[in-house]
């Protein structure tokens, strides 16, 4: 899987770049604002995105609803290490994770939220990314 990172701290974006490897995926690129990773998708067109939720010059749901009303297909994932919210009906994230993941055993564990008008209906399942 071709996956493009964005988060504004550098550590972290590197460390789950990292983790995203070890599970055998191509990192594409790491960028640090909402503004770079709307950029970075738009030239490298990932096969999904892992996208910070608080990012400078644009943040990661704005950056998110943005590549998504130019590609309704894109696959976003917000990282947070914000409490989880009540997924909401309208268009967005394929799901979240939550930040700091489990670095004892490097897995990133995420809920995704099937969007609307898909084969789910907007029901959350847990899984991990590798």
């Amino acid at each position: 899987m071709r996956v493009l990172i964005a988060d504004d701290q550098r550590d972290v974006g590197v460390a789950l770049a990292a983790l995203v490897e070890s599970c055998g995926h191509q990192v594409l690129q790491v960028v640090g604002s909402g503004l770079e990773a709307i950029q970075a998708y738009t030239r490298l067109k990932p096969d999904v995105v892992l996208m910070d939720f608080s990012m400078p010059r644009l943040n990661g749901a704005t950056a998110s609803r943005m590549i998504l009303s130019k590609d309704p297909a894109a696959k976003i994932v917000i990282v947070t290490a914000a409490p989880k919210r009540r997924s909401s009906p309208r268009p967005g994230p394929l799901g979240s994770c939550r930040s700091p993941w489990n670095s004892t055993d490097y897995t990133l564990r995420c809920t995704t939220r099937h969007r609307a008008g898909a084969r789910h209906d907007n029901s959350e399942t847990a899984g991990y990314f590798c």
